[in-house]
């Protein structure tokens, strides 16, 4: 649904002052996303600004397409993203699944643009009125847009997370990633779709990428929700795959297994080496976290303390006080 059209060119009325049709505002950006130039973009921008009276002409393709390109090319103007919330809230009753579940995602990427709550519970309310029509992907999409925006809603994730645990066969790795990463960001512990997830992963364990390793065991450990057999896929597959970690996965990763205190020492040595040749990138949160993380597993390391020691009286001026407590605590212990 939220493909761009193919055949896209820049249309001549843009070159005007004002896009007088609402087809040639989605043409104007779709051929500007395509271009990816800031410049036009910032043209956009401006063209745009002058039609935003089109938004009741806007059909419910149009808004999911301009939702999608809005979003990539990163448009602030909330003059804009106001009148396509407005076409949203008169198309929202006529979306389907996944136009409903793209149109969340783009919402989600533009926090700074300012999201409208009423349309967020319109949103919902068509959501969890078709519920039974949603698939892996869209699921997925809808629970991690609401997280993504701090929205605490019992009932959408309700009817979500029935229908992942029925289609959960269906979840590919970052689908049961994204799905359990928006349920502990919600608080939302649905105890029969995190065992299905857990089941799915293990199976599916070898194609996950190093963020969905980092984001599935974070989960987990943040909602105390442990299987141990699931931990343990995670631990070894991650062994293999360290170098492709970004940092802050990495910190996650570390931090959810000191959480539930499991992990094999295999695993915190090949950790251990990787954070002692990083140590100087580690954020003082990543640091705090790690150091934490290993005390609270027992596991020591002196050329990581060491290197972890050294990074931090470089930053210390950067550390909160809980993040001090917490480095000072573990070196404390295992130090």
């Amino acid at each position: 649904a939220n493909a761009l059209p193919r055949s896209a060119k820049f249309p001549d009325c843009a070159e005007q002052h004002l896009l007088a049709r609402a087809s040639d505002v989605v043409k104007a950006a779709v051929a500007i996303h395509r271009s990816c130039l800031p410049t036009e973009t910032a043209q956009l921008e401006r063209k745009l600004s002058a039609s935003v009276k089109l938004k009741d002409k806007f059909n419910r393709s149009q808004v999911s397409v301009l939702s999608f390109t809005f979003a990539r090319l990163k448009v602030l103007d909330p003059r804009l993203w106001e009148a396509l919330a407005g076409a949203a809230m008169e198309k929202a009753k006529d979306f389907d699944e996944e136009r409903l579940a793209g149109l969340a995602v783009s919402l989600s990427k533009l926090l700074h643009a300012g999201v409208r709550h009423d349309l967020l519970e319109l949103m919902s309310d068509r959501a969890i009125l078709i519920a039974d029509g949603f698939d892996a992907r869209s699921i997925a999409n809808m629970c991690w847009s609401y997280a993504t925006l701090s929205r605490q809603d019992t009932i959408l994730f309700k009817a979500l997370s029935l229908q992942a645990t029925r289609r959960i066969h269906e979840f590919n790795p970052q689908n049961l990633a994204n799905t359990a990463w928006a349920f502990a960001i919600s608080a939302s512990p649905d105890q029969s779709l995190l065992d299905s997830i857990a089941s799915a992963s293990k199976h599916h364990i070898s194609e996950f990428k190093s963020q969905n390793l980092a984001n599935t065991a974070w989960a987990f450990a943040k909602l105390a929700v442990i299987h141990l057999e699931l931990f343990d896929s995670i631990a070894s597959t991650s062994i293999l795959r360290l170098g492709e970690f970004a940092l802050q996965g990495l910190a996650n990763l570390v931090w959810a297994f000191g959480s539930i205190s499991h992990g094999s020492d295999p695993f915190f040595q090949a950790i251990a080496v990787r954070i002692s040749v990083t140590a100087n990138s580690l954020s003082s949160q990543h640091l705090a976290n790690i150091s934490w993380a290993f005390a609270v597993a027992a596991h020591e390391s002196s050329p990581m303390l060491d290197a972890i020691s050294k990074a931090s009286l470089s930053s210390l001026r950067k550390f909160d006080t809980q993040n001090l407590s917490n480095l000072l605590w573990a070196f404390a212990k295992i130090g």
